[in-house]
């Protein structure tokens, strides 16, 4: 059941998203056949390029970088209108009274918003790709990040570094949950109110300020001691990142949990 409403939300959700997709990889395309051709272009000079089409190709790249910045931005609030229309909305009618579980809604929503922020991380990475890639480009990336920078920083790193590059990773992995389960939670709150969106906003604004003052009070508490030496307890610091963002998964989906289970408020 949990694939069938991941398959319903992907399928809402792709009719909106797709095009606006397509459309930031064309232009992409289009800044890349006409202003990046001109610089990777040795024949060309900027005194031979007329004024009119510098003109053009500068807004082609200016278009481009908004649709970039579009495709997360639109994704996000994307994601969390359907979030509420499906559980709040007209839709929950629909969605609440199915024979599934609160906690089969919620896991399918959690990776709703891996998916789509996995597809726009994608998208934009292409379109950053399609404007500027060049075999001059890569030869210099890897010759300096990799022939000189990972050189050096091979001879300093010690099964300590690696393993709180690995919790790190986990961390990462985890922290799209800990937002989406935390829109979650402020969709909720923001629905007991009438101006929902309004009380949304603001219970994520309080909340996101609540536990960001919390974690740095420990984290303060916990490393004080270390940031008047030279050494720094990464491992401790990845564990320390570990467990709080565990600790907000944990939370915000209990809460969630129950405020979709016993607290529901359907329009």
């Amino acid at each position: 059941m949990i694939w069938k409403l991941l398959k319903y939300d992907v399928r809402g959700i792709g009719k909106k998203l797709v095009p606006l997709y397509v459309l930031a990889l064309g232009f992409s395309l289009l800044t890349r056949l006409t202003f990046t051709s001109y610089i990777y272009s040795p024949e060309v000079y900027s005194y031979d390029v007329p004024l009119w089409a510098e003109t053009i190709m500068g807004l082609t790249m200016g278009i481009t970088w908004i649709m970039v910045g579009a495709v997360f931005v639109v994704t996000f609030f994307m994601l969390v209108g359907k979030y509420f229309r499906s559980i709040y909305g007209d839709e929950g009618y629909l969605i609440n009274t199915l024979p599934i579980t609160k906690h089969q809604i919620i896991i399918s929503k959690v990776l709703n918003f891996y998916l789509w922020h996995a597809i726009a991380v994608i998208v934009s990475i292409l379109c950053i790709v399609v404007m500027f890639f060049h075999a001059d480009i890569w030869n210099e990336f890897r010759h300096f990040f990799i022939d000189e920078i990972w050189q050096e920083l091979v001879h300093y790193i010690t099964s300590e570094h690696i393993t709180a590059g690995i919790i790190f990773f986990i961390s990462a992995i985890i922290a799209p949950a800990v937002s989406a389960l935390l829109i979650f939670l402020c969709a909720g709150i923001g629905s007991r109110f009438r101006h929902k969106l309004t009380m949304g906003v603001v219970a994520y604004m309080v909340i996101s300020f609540i536990v960001s003052t919390i974690s740095q009070i420990i984290m303060t508490i916990s490393f004080t001691d270390y940031f008047y030496t030279d050494t720094f307890p990464i491992l401790g610091f990845s564990i320390y990142s570990l467990t709080i963002t565990v600790i907000q998964l944990i939370v915000y989906y209990l809460i969630t949990h129950h405020m979709l289970t016993s607290q529901l408020n359907l329009e």
